[in-house]
């Protein structure tokens, strides 16, 4: 993926994710666009409870929004480093954040990373899934 492909779909990605985070907080979330997965097999997916996690976040329960699910606090603090050095890359002309997302790549393709990262994963899906979520 070419440098402003990625920067627009990560920017695209973020908006999206702040809308419906915004909408969460205000209690005007969309009932009809829960979390597909939950819906077809009754099981919270990795990612269930980001949204509440960081609503949780946003009104000063950090215990709370780590207990619900960490990744959602993780994927907002990565997603608002990555829009504001994205930002920053627009605007002095750079490509620092494309270069760092390169070599992240490369990092997380080793065979021995991408385990552990797998394996945490499912380790989050099954907290899910005894929290019954």
């Amino acid at each position: 993926m070419n440098r402003d492909r990625l920067y627009k779909s990560i920017l695209f990605l973020s908006l999206v994710g702040s809308v419906w985070t915004v909408l969460n907080l205000y209690n005007m979330s969309l009932p009809f666009l829960g979390c597909l997965f939950y819906k077809l097999t009754g099981l919270p997916c990795p990612a269930c409870g980001s949204t509440r996690s960081v609503t949780a976040f946003l009104f000063g329960d950090y215990r709370g929004a780590f207990t619900i699910n960490p990744l959602g606090l993780l994927t907002s603090f990565c997603m608002i480093i990555a829009c504001i050095w994205i930002c920053k890359d627009y605007l002095f002309h750079s490509d620092s954040f494309y270069k760092v997302f390169q070599k992240i790549k490369l990092f997380v393709q080793r065979r021995s990373v991408a385990f552990v990262l797998i394996f945490l994963l499912l380790a989050n899906w099954l907290w899910n899934i005894t929290k019954q979520l």
